[in-house]
């Protein structure tokens, strides 16, 4: 997951930017990629997989994602897309604060847990601040639902913190059920319980102690033993209080990794760091091991390479010994590391095979909201000869071939629009039918579906009206004089007028009498196609057939085509 701005692949997008999902096997075979669609600013901070393969991303925006959305400014949001990248839904907290997601955590129920913080008011309307910047945790009901957006998904929002300055690092569940919210309350390293039944119930609370301006950025749970670790960076010593200290505080910011028992109670504090800056941004733990991956800029690493090196720290669970610490990095280059996961390792056969584990022919959906930036409720409009326009909504399941039936309907056939595949994947074509002209309009600001599909606001016009319409009328034609296929036409008349001119004073007047007659263009190419390159007809030889004297004069005219 991450922003992008322009183009991507099939992806069209006409905003500032988007958020980008891309969905890999093992191997790094791309399965699917994904606009979120947004209609404004918009960036990601969160990603997580629930037990049925479904991917749940969490981000901010400025824009309107969800019709119960009424504050202007920057929202939460909370998407989640099946296994084959459909989103299932969409859901925005709507407050007068600006609020940042910075954690998700789901549960066996599939039910969304989003983290993160909130200043210059509350998160949700009906909830109070309690300092500069508050934490918030949200439930979010993620089950399967019949009719989508009846009622609202989130179920409840609380708001929690000091009177300080306070973020949330990670969010897990413990081997009981409860909620773990970890975070940096008032410079400070919390770890919090909390019901996920109820979140505004009061549980179990840990203080690490100061981290003199770090923060805590990881939390994860050993699922055999209910054993909690936390990972962040710290500037200052003595975490954990009377606990056992593996290594020591080495000045600088350091790395850190606590080890909690299901209780909360500190079991000991492992450091990580060197006499430069080393920071923490990933943990997770496996069969009695920790895993961190942090990044160090000075003194900590052998053999440095980089302005700021990676690293991947493995540490023994029972003792907090450290065991082993690889490095990456480059002369002259800075990496910086947001997060770590473990897979599986694949099985000895298949690795023998040079095989991988997964489906190897996904099936892709063909839904338009899934195969580009669409959102439902985007919108073009179609005028027919200059009548009322007629709007065109995506809705809900939208595919090529639905949205191709919907433009020839709606138009009442004076617009035939098919869905047809072509080289690397499916196209709309557009075109006019009988003498009908069809204006085609980009939709309401915000909303626009034209951008999104790929398709440029223009006019479509049947050939004969095109070369009958006067010179004066030209500069009159609007968006059809600023598309390619009329610029083309427009540039085209005007050569065969002034050809034409040129060939009736020159041949003899029996001739000149067929060019007048055969002045005007021919009825066989009535309509006309939208697209971006544009083949003009090759009226050239039926001026030089025209304007050609007959076989008994004496005297011919030379064809200057």
């Amino acid at each position: 997951m991450g922003r992008a701005s322009g183009d991507q692949g099939a992806f069209q997008n006409p905003n500032e930017n988007d958020i980008v999902l891309n969905k890999y096997t093992s191997d790094g075979t791309l399965v699917y990629s994904r606009y979120v669609g947004v209609s404004d600013k918009a960036d990601g901070y969160a990603i997580a997989v629930d037990k049925d393969d479904n991917v749940i991303i969490a981000g901010t925006t400025t824009a309107k994602l969800d019709s119960r959305d009424v504050f202007s400014g920057q929202d939460s949001f909370v998407s989640k897309y099946s296994s084959d990248g459909a989103e299932i839904f969409t859901v925005q907290l709507d407050g007068i604060g600006v609020d940042t997601p910075s954690a998700l955590a789901t549960d066996a129920n599939g039910d969304i847990y989003v983290a993160g913080s909130v200043s210059l008011g509350s998160v949700r309307s009906g909830l109070s601040t309690v300092g500069g910047q508050d934490i918030y945790v949200a439930r979010i009901d993620g089950g399967a639902r019949t009719v989508e957006g009846l009622t609202s998904r989130i179920e409840q929002v609380v708001q929690l913190g000091t009177t300080g300055s306070d973020s949330v690092g990670a969010l897990a569940f413990d081997t009981g059920g409860r909620l773990l919210v970890g975070g940096t309350e008032d410079g400070r390293a919390i770890v919090r319980s909390l019901d996920a039944a109820d979140l505004a119930a009061t549980g179990d609370r840990i203080d690490l102690g100061a981290l003199g301006g770090g923060a805590l950025t990881g939390l994860a749970v050993d699922s055999d033993t209910g054993a909690i670790v936390v990972a962040g960076s710290t500037r200052a010593g003595g975490l954990g209080g009377a606990a056992a200290q593996t290594g020591s505080f080495s000045g600088d910011t350091d790395g850190f990794v606590a080890r909690l028992d299901p209780g909360l109670n500190v079991d000991g504090v492992t450091y990580l760091g060197g006499t430069g800056a080393e920071k923490l941004a990933g943990i997770a733990v496996r069969d009695g091991k920790i895993y961190v991956a942090g990044q160090s800029n000075n003194g900590f690493l052998a053999g440095q390479k980089g302005k700021v090196d990676s690293f991947l720290a493995r540490i023994d669970e029972a003792s907090g010994a450290v065991e082993s610490v690889t490095s990456n990095g480059s002369e002259g280059d800075s990496f910086e590391v947001r997060g770590l996961a473990v897979g599986e390792a694949t099985s000895g056969t298949l690795k023998k095979l040079g095989l991988r584990a997964g489906v190897y022919n996904p099936t892709q959906n063909t839904d338009l909201l899934a195969a580009t930036s669409l959102r439902e409720g985007d919108h073009f409009y179609i005028s027919v000869n200059g009548g009322a326009r007629r709007k065109i909504t995506i809705e809900a399941g939208e595919t090529l071939d639905r949205l191709a039936r919907k433009l020839t309907q709606v138009s009442g056939r004076a617009l035939t629009a098919t869905a047809s595949f072509a080289i690397g994947g499916r196209q709309l074509s557009l075109r006019q039918s009988g003498d009908n002209e069809v204006a085609i309009i980009a939709g309401d600001a915000g909303s626009d579906a034209l951008g999104k599909l790929g398709i440029e606001a223009a006019s479509l016009i049947p050939t004969k009206r095109l070369f009958d319409i006067s010179e004066s009328t030209d500069n009159k034609s609007g968006v059809t004089a600023q598309t390619p296929a009329a610029s083309s036409r427009s540039t085209w008349r005007n050569r065969w007028r002034s050809r034409t001119r040129k060939r009736q004073n020159t041949s003899p007047p029996r001739s000149t009498a067929r060019s007048n007659r055969s002045s005007a263009p021919t009825a066989r190419s009535t309509t006309m196609r939208q697209r971006r390159a544009w083949s003009a007809p090759r009226p050239a030889r039926a001026q030089c057939r025209n304007s050609s004297p007959s076989r008994s004069q004496a005297t011919r005219t030379p064809c200057s085509a």
